[in-house]
């Protein structure tokens, strides 16, 4: 782990297995959340010269209050007006918005409101928050990619499961126990349905 006060923002750089991960940070207040993101003082030729893809990126703004309310604005605003989902954090002491959209800027956004909450927990937050949507976003393409698969399993278990409801599912017992033992396995099969 590498980490650094560049003045306009706090770089820190960790390498993990799977990937590595650069946090951006800039402190201060805030009247638009993701207006000015900390990136926006991060040097663009420097970014270009980053190894690798972008796997995930993230706007977390967060903000510490003195009490429970948020300002009265529009939050779904702040996202481009999508749908929201939100939830309460830190046992009541933190609330938190997203709607997992990635937006013009290629970027996804949390929004975490804190109140009565030490600066060191808001940042706990906000290392698990960018950990979730890292291993969320690194498994997306996975779960792509199985849904045909899964699919087709349904399909093979629902055949199964209609002949095994049939008047007479025993003369089928072999036929039906290969079928779903391959579909344990993971192979292809091709279901014959028998109405008996």
């Amino acid at each position: 782990m590498y980490s650094a006060n560049l003045g306009a923002f706090r770089l820190t750089w960790e390498r993990h297995t799977e990937f590595s991960t650069y946090t951006f940070v800039a402190e201060g207040t805030f009247e638009i959340p993701f207006k000015n993101p900390a990136i926006s003082a991060v040097p663009n030729d420097w970014l270009a010269k980053l190894p690798g893809q972008v796997v995930a990126a993230l706007h977390i703004a967060a903000e510490i209050a003195e009490t429970q309310d948020l300002r009265a604005q529009n939050l779904s605003g702040f996202f481009d007006n999508n749908r929201l989902v939100g939830g309460v954090l830190a046992d009541g002491k933190a609330r938190l918005w997203t709607d997992f959209k990635l937006h013009g800027d290629q970027f996804s956004r949390f929004l975490v409101h804190g109140f009565d909450l030490r600066a060191t927990m808001l940042g706990r937050m906000s290392q698990r928050l960018a950990g979730m949507e890292t291993y969320r976003m690194l498994a997306l393409p996975c779960a792509r990619d199985a849904r045909p698969l899964v699919a087709r399993a349904e399909t093979t278990l629902t055949g199964i499961l209609q002949s095994l409801a049939g008047q007479d599912a025993t003369s089928n017992e072999r036929a039906l126990l290969r079928q779903l033992t391959d579909l344990a396995a993971g192979r292809r099969t091709h279901f014959w349905h028998f109405d008996i």
